[in-house]
C-alpha cells in the first residue's frame, strides 16, 4: 500500500531511449527523447545514459514546479 501512496505523489513521464548497437551488441550511439518528442541527451557510453536520464528528470521536475500555483 505504501508504494501506491508514493506513486500518487508523483507523475508519470514517458521517456524513449533510442540506441544504435553494433553487430556485437555494443553501444555505438544513443539518445533520450522526452515526452514531447524532443531529444534531450545524446550519449556513446552507458554511464552517460544515466547522466542524461538524471538531467532529464531534474528538468521535468523543475518544469512541474513552475506550473504549480
Amino acid at each position: 500500500m505504501a508504494a501506491l501512496e508514493r506513486l500518487s505523489d508523483g507523475r508519470l513521464v514517458t521517456v524513449i531511449v533510442r540506441l544504435l548497437m553494433d553487430r556485437r551488441g555494443r553501444l555505438k550511439y544513443g539518445e533520450l527523447v522526452d515526452n514531447r518528442g524532443l531529444a534531450f541527451g545524446r550519449f556513446t557510453r552507458w554511464r552517460a545514459l544515466c547522466h542524461a536520464a538524471r538531467g532529464l528528470a531534474i528538468t521535468l521536475s523543475e518544469e512541474g514546479e513552475e506550473r504549480e500555483p
